[in-house]
């Protein structure tokens, strides 16, 4: 299981939308990071849970980029429970 941005694995999700946009360049250096892991992982599938927000576009954007993605199929979609913001469950193909 891997968390984005990294420091999120440490507070489950309480940090602020914004000032992870201020860190743009430590977004892209853990989503390079990520896609790394996944690749050298050797996975064949990898399920992502993307959150409707800028921050995990950065995170598409280097799996595209870093990675053999044969197909990405919307598995389903739900809402967070307290701020109910829409989270997309993804499978990439690899």
């Amino acid at each position: 299981m891997f968390s984005y941005p990294a420091e999120m694995a440490a507070h489950m999700g309480n940090i602020s939308i914004k000032n992870m946009l201020k860190a743009t360049p430590r977004l892209i250096s853990d989503a390079d990071s990520l896609a790394a892991r996944i690749k050298d992982g050797k996975y064949n599938r990898v399920y992502l849970l993307l959150v409707a927000n800028k921050v995990d576009d950065f995170l598409l954007a280097a799996l595209k980029d870093k990675l053999p993605v044969k197909d990405m199929v919307l598995l389903g979609q739900f809402r967070q429970s307290l701020i109910k913001t829409k989270v997309d469950l993804v499978l990439i193909e690899l």
